[in-house]
């Protein structure tokens, strides 16, 4: 559970957490970084800037905070760990499989909280992935900061992500948005 400045995390994240001291010289440091205590420690330190930052409703747009946290702990092991972010991928995302549509959906429309897993976090990564692809890093970056920048302190819907987004890129977004959000 996420709130502005701190987070809780269930004890359950830790069972799978090595307790070995680990450290830069060593070569098996990667298992450290190698478990859900680490994922979720990016996923809801990431609140602090998808959601307390940049707010948007948590129930109607969740995937405004969910898809951007979840893609966050890819940008973390991209930069903090690189050799795993194909582990990570595997692990967080791929193993589930996540073909639900539609990643913008609210949370009332699912009574399974796995299926809601997958397509607001899971396919969301998926599709920040492939927008990532389309736009460029520079772009997409670039897209991102503006977007935390410009919301900050304030409240952030899908047609200002999806302004920000056109605005960095002459890519036609979309086929991308039919293929996450239903055409919407």
């Amino acid at each position: 559970m996420e709130f502005d400045g701190m987070y809780f995390l269930s004890e359950q994240y830790y069972w799978g957490y090595p307790v070995e001291t680990y450290s830069s010289t060593n070569p098996d440091r990667l298992t450290a970084a190698q478990n859900y205590l680490t994922i979720i420690a990016a996923h809801e330190t990431s609140h602090q800037w998808w959601y307390a930052l940049t707010g948007n409703d948590q129930a109607i747009e969740p995937w405004l905070d969910e898809t951007l946290a979840t893609y966050t702990e890819h940008l973390f092991y991209e930069h903090y760990y690189p050799e795993l972010v194909d582990w990570w991928w595997e692990f967080r995302v791929d193993y589930y499989a996540p073909r639900d549509c539609c990643v913008n959906a609210t949370i009332y429309q699912y009574g399974d909280p796995r299926a809601y897993i997958n397509a607001v976090y899971l396919r969301g990564a998926y599709f920040m992935q492939e927008l990532r692809d389309i736009m460029g890093d520079t772009a997409f970056y670039a897209a991102l900061q503006t977007y935390a920048q410009r919301y900050r302190d304030s409240f952030s819907t899908a047609r200002d992500f999806w302004a920000i987004m056109g605005e960095y890129t002459t890519e036609d977004l979309t086929p991308i948005r039919q293929r996450y959000f239903g055409g919407q």
